[in-house]
């Protein structure tokens, strides 16, 4: 699997471009001042979810912050998808699209066990279907929540707000597709 490079100090440049500071970013993404500083100068690690976050704020594309050099290829090797996330701590995400350039955005998604994201619902403007490949996975949506296990697929609304938790101590992957592409 090749990893995709985030551009060191792309975040920054965003936010300058847009005349924002670090406190007007901090206050549209909930992130202290300090964690902003330490992630736009390459000093802390962030996770998939964080980023969204940043996006959002800033209101941009989440792939700005990445080199995005994917070419014009059609098939996706399996040790040539773009990989975002770190394995063993944080939610995987595998492209297996060629990139988030075409109308839609094909994902296999790793949560690692009993992973729970706090406070946090994912909202974007697009049609989602979720396929659970191995393990289960509880996903809400507004105030339904569903317990989905290999197999299960839910089709939803990205505009309500979603969020998913691994509750078990087993890995979980699914396959989601999304149009148009948010990652």
């Amino acid at each position: 699997m090749s990893g995709v490079t985030m551009e060191s100090g792309r975040i920054r440049q965003i936010r300058k471009s847009k005349k924002m500071t670090l406190q007007e970013l901090s206050s549209k993404t909930g992130l202290s001042v300090g964690y902003l500083s330490q992630v736009e100068r390459g000093l802390a690690d962030c996770s998939v979810s964080v980023l969204r976050r940043i996006a959002s704020g800033l209101e941009v594309h989440v792939l700005n912050f990445f080199d995005r050099d994917f070419g014009e290829q059609m098939v996706v090797r399996k040790n040539e998808r773009k990989v975002f996330g770190k394995k063993n701590n944080d939610v995987v995400y595998e492209l297996l699209t060629p990139d988030t350039q075409r109308k839609m955005q094909v994902t296999l998604v790793e949560f690692p066990p009993r992973y729970k994201e706090e406070n946090v619902s994912l909202k974007h403007d697009s049609e989602e279907w979720i396929m659970v490949v191995s393990g289960k996975i509880k996903f809400g949506l507004g105030d339904t929540e569903h317990v989905l296990e290999k197999g299960d697929a839910i089709y939803f609304s990205g505009i309500d707000g979603y969020h998913m938790e691994n509750p078990t101590d087993e890995k979980c992957q699914l396959i989601g597709v999304i149009t148009p592409p948010v990652l």
